[in-house]
């Protein structure tokens, strides 16, 4: 990144995003099989992240079936895949993109993602992307928002927990107007 730069902000969704696109991708351009073999690792990686990170996230994650389909499909060094599973794991990847980036302008959104990975001076794009969605998913799940009503003022408290100390590491008042309740 030069100095000049700015960096681009992403989202855990972009991110998952442009790594599912770019699995299916490379999965459909494979021309030999060490390239074939290398496309579905990744994915196989990708999807082993994406229900690792599904599993302690909120945002849309795939479905059991596609995921133990898509996993199982991608491991096992090809043995046993044919064209048609291939043309499902492309198909599943690039519908689960759509969906977690609720058919957002997708291809935008990988061609930020994209610039990003080149500012950072990244070697090869998959693995920067997985780093970035396990990095992405434990800073999100590090802090837990909790929120109590304190009815004598009227008052919200949001208490943000450090998982890792459990004690509060920061504490916000808001006042709530109980009129736009209505």
């Amino acid at each position: 990144m030069s100095p000049s730069s700015v960096p681009i902000r992403m989202t855990a969704t972009e991110i998952c995003a442009t790594a599912l696109v770019e699995s299916a991708d490379q999965m459909e351009s494979a021309r030999n099989a060490a390239a074939f073999l290398k496309s579905l690792s990744n994915n196989n990686l990708l999807w082993l992240t994406l229900s690792e990170i599904g599993a302690t996230d909120t945002w849309t994650t795939p479905s059991s079936q596609d995921t133990e389909f898509v996993i199982d499909r991608s491991s096992g060094l090809g043995v046993g895949v044919s064209d048609s599973n291939v043309a499902a794991l492309i198909a599943i990847n690039r519908r689960m993109a759509r969906e977690i980036t609720a058919n957002s302008d997708l291809p935008h959104i990988c061609s930020r993602v994209q610039l990003a990975f080149r500012e950072s001076g990244g070697d090869v794009l998959m693995p920067w992307l997985l780093a970035k969605m396990r990095m992405k998913a434990q800073l999100q799940s590090v802090f837990i928002e909790r929120k109590r009503l304190i009815p004598s003022n009227d008052r919200i408290r949001v208490s943000l927990v450090d998982r890792t100390r459990s004690t509060p590491a920061n504490v916000l008042e808001i006042t709530e107007d109980p009129g736009c309740l209505r």
